[in-house]
């Protein structure tokens, strides 16, 4: 390459020099025959032969580019490689080297052809060239291929390492990366349950208590979240996340390589049967006295932390990690790890799976519990705004006197008792003096567990940023304000902790409830009561409108729209999942009970059916969509004769009519939100997160609530061996919460198309 320097600025002394060495180069390939096999032929397709190495030894790899037209110009580029420069940078030489490649993959441009410098042009002629062509001729190009695309964009990079090399400014980037909460969380006793990798979760089925002398240890299992893609298209429209599609039996393993392979089988039974009753008895009597502190004993506790005479740091670390494992719920790892900070605007976002502590305010900062998901968090208009954290009073001056005197740091957010080498040890001797019966894991599931056994394990997740064992679907759909979370907490703390003389004015003062109603904390795309009673009101008003159109044809767009605002209207009252059938016909009711039979969480793997009371407005949907679709398949008939011999008729209940061919559509996710965006841009699924945060809102109870949305685990289900609850139960206590919810949306029974 460097036989006829091409290039001014190459003639200096060291151009011998680069001489003799590729003269020496090419007599040692021509001399010994070992290194035949490092020959290349120049009919080789250069790309391919150095594919991967263009990064990392450019100047080496830039030798194999060749032009197909012009073979002097591409060499006077090349020769520019050999330059000195400082200042350069390995990325401006791989970048100037890639343009070379991109110029030898085909004909040199004509307009570059005629337009280089022409004999021995310098650097600095190259580059103002090239600068000219950038700005005016790689502009005019219109054709949009691959080849005049990279040119374009390789261009401006060579100029990059052209301005270097003649001593022109170059403003480079410099990022930082930005401060960001961990997405994947590694520790399964800080959260109760981690990201193995995109596709699997492991996550305790039971309450871990290794202290605990009756607790013969827990239960964990390893759940994959692998779907076939039809699966996922289906669920992603309708707003499904695959963690929500739990097994009935997970994975568990028992390893014994010392036993014949019947043995170890037989076993295996056996200890399957056990793990699954300790499950189902886990879950349904999850507040049990074997993992919970009584009253008496919490009391004694708290009593000692208040009045406990601290002489040392070591001490106060003790104390004041107890009152973080008492009162946020904390395992002790995740108390040690808390962060510290002195004002609002401290980066509270930075806490990721800890629990915060501001100063200034004397509250607890509680983020938000982050879940297994699949897809990014968008920006729904008629969803409520995401909160990432929530404030919780500490009800005892005690904590802050503690921080003030022994951990206020310069550094903010701070981790004071992470420097600290206490030992969960030690905090057990703690315990035992108050108690035998106190062991850490006590501590921290005191307020936990008392919540979720009263109102719910997933508005007890959320509040704590800690998952419990049982369903992980629980979390997807449950959402509160700030305001609802701390009324929660504080009825919690007065009613588990009565005795105990809490300073109101170390507490935070609870908030309007309106003043953030249009912020939430939980779950995404949680529509409010305001944004439910919108979309219908959009769905009547298109009713009203198509009903009175005159067109030979505009009944199929009424159909469609009377379709989607059963379906919606429905699910409301229901909790259906759209992934079947969307809609509870009048067939699948029993008429002496009332109870509806349906499936609604259908996968390859899996059938799911659910026992619901159907309340009486879902089911006068029900008799006036069929009626309406009766006529509709009569009017069908006259213009597609083929019309009802589509295989949807033969289960579905409910369908829709593409307007184009006339021909019959499933109400599959897909095509539900094709019919609903005109009113919604949340999916159909959005009104079960809707339902189940109003019911939690009402305060019914867990099992009424589980059983509605159908999120039961092991042993909750109504009629289960391990149940005590009855349909009877569900239908006394769900009915009034709906005819609530029916007037605050003004959902009502819209008649369909006439005779």
């Amino acid at each position: 390459m460097l036989s006829v320097p091409w290039i001014s600025d190459l003639k200096d002394s060291n151009l011998g020099h680069l001489l003799a060495i590729n003269s020496r180069l090419e007599r040692v390939l021509a001399t010994y025959p070992d290194l035949d096999k490092l020959t290349v032929s120049e009919k080789s397709n250069a790309k391919q032969l150095t594919r991967g190495m263009l990064t990392d030894f450019p100047i080496y790899t830039v030798l194999f580019f060749r032009s197909k037209s012009h073979h002097r110009l591409l060499e006077q580029m090349k020769q520019l490689i050999w330059l000195e420069s400082p200042l350069a940078t390995d990325n401006d030489i791989s970048d100037y080297c890639r343009f070379i490649r991109v110029l030898s993959e085909k004909n040199i441009p004509q307009f570059i052809v005629e337009r280089f410098p022409k004999h021995e042009p310098s650097a600095s002629e190259i580059y103002e060239f090239l600068d000219y062509f950038s700005e005016n001729e790689a502009q005019s190009v219109t054709d949009d291929s691959d080849y005049n695309n990279n040119l374009k964009e390789n261009t401006k990079a060579a100029i990059r390492y052209l301005k270097v090399l003649t001593g022109r400014t170059v403003n480079r980037r410099t990022y930082r990366g930005k401060s960001k909460s961990s997405k994947k969380r590694q520790s399964l006793g800080i959260r109760g349950f981690t990201e193995l990798d995109g596709h699997s979760v492991v996550k305790y089925l039971t309450i871990p208590d290794e202290d605990e002398l009756f607790d013969t240890g827990f239960v964990r299992a390893l759940e994959s979240l692998e779907l076939d893609q039809d699966e996922l298209d289906d669920i992603g429209a309708q707003g499904v996340e695959p963690a929500e599609f739990e097994k009935r039996y997970r994975l568990a393993w028992y390893i014994d390589i010392s036993s014949p392979l019947y043995a170890q089988n037989f076993r295996a039974k056996v200890k399957q049967k056990g793990q699954i009753a300790k499950i189902e008895r886990h879950n349904q009597y999850l507040p049990s006295t074997v993992h919970l502190m009584n009253e008496v004993e919490a009391t004694a506790l708290f009593e000692r932390l208040e009045n406990y005479p601290v002489q040392s740091k070591n001490e106060a670390a003790v104390v004041l990690t107890l009152y973080i494992m008492l009162l946020t719920s904390s395992s002790f790892e995740r108390a040690k790890s808390f962060s510290l900070l002195f004002t609002q605007d401290q980066g509270a976002s930075r806490i990721a799976d800890s629990i915060g502590y501001d100063l200034s305010l004397n509250v607890w900062l509680v983020p938000r519990l982050r879940l297994p998901f699949t897809t990014a968090e968008a920006n729904l208009p008629d969803a409520l705004i995401p909160q990432e954290t929530i404030e919780l009073p500490t009800y005892t001056d005690r904590v802050k006197e503690l921080i003030t005197q022994f951990f206020k740091s310069q550094k903010a957010p701070a981790k004071p008792l992470l420097k600290m080498r206490t030992k969960i040890s030690q905090v057990t001797n703690f315990l035992k003096s108050i108690s035998e019966r106190l062991t850490p894991a006590k501590v921290s599931n005191y307020l936990i567990l008392n919540l979720s056994s009263s109102t719910s394990i997933s508005v007890a997740g959320y509040l704590f940023n800690r998952a419990l064992p049982g369903s992980m679907a629980r979390y997807y759909y449950s959402s509160h304000t700030e305001y609802e979370y701390q009324r929660i907490y504080d009825d919690l703390v007065k009613n588990t902790l009565p005795i105990c003389n809490f300073h109101r004015s170390s507490g935070l003062y609870l908030g309007n409830p309106v003043s953030n109603f249009k912020y939430s904390f939980g779950a995404r795309y949680v529509p409010s009561v305001d944004s439910i009673r919108k979309t219908l009101a959009l769905m009547k008003a298109s009713l009203h409108e198509e009903r009175h159109k005159t067109k030979s044809l505009s009944f199929i767009d009424f159909h469609n729209c009377y379709t989607v605002y059963c379906i919606f209207a429905q699910s409301l009252l229901t909790g259906i999942r759209a992934v079947v059938d969307p809609f509870i016909g009048s067939r699948q009711v029993i008429e002496q009970t009332g109870l509806a039979i349906f499936r609604d969480k259908d996968t390859k793997d899996q059938f799911h059916t659910r026992v619901l009371p159907f309340h009486s407005l879902a089911l006068k949907l029900s008799q006036e969509y069929e009626r309406h679709s009766k006529i509709i398949l009569e009017k069908m008939l006259l213009i597609n004769p083929l019309f009802c011999r589509s295989k949807i008729f033969e289960s579905d209940t409910t369908f829709f009519i593409e307007p184009e061919t006339t021909q019959a559509l499933t109400a599959r996710p897909r095509e539900i939100k094709r019919f609903l965006s005109p009113f919604s841009e949340l999916p159909i699924n959005s009104n079960r997160k809707f339902l189940r945060s109003y019911l939690e809102k009402q305060r019914l109870s867990p099992e009424t609530v589980d059983a509605t949305l159908g999120h039961a685990s092991l042993g909750e289900p109504i009629g289960d061996s391990m149940s005590t609850f009855s349909f009877l139960d569900l239908r006394e206590e769900l009915f009034p919460a709906l005819d609530s919810l029916i007037e605050e949306v003004e959902l009502v029974l819209l008649k369909g198309i006439a005779e």
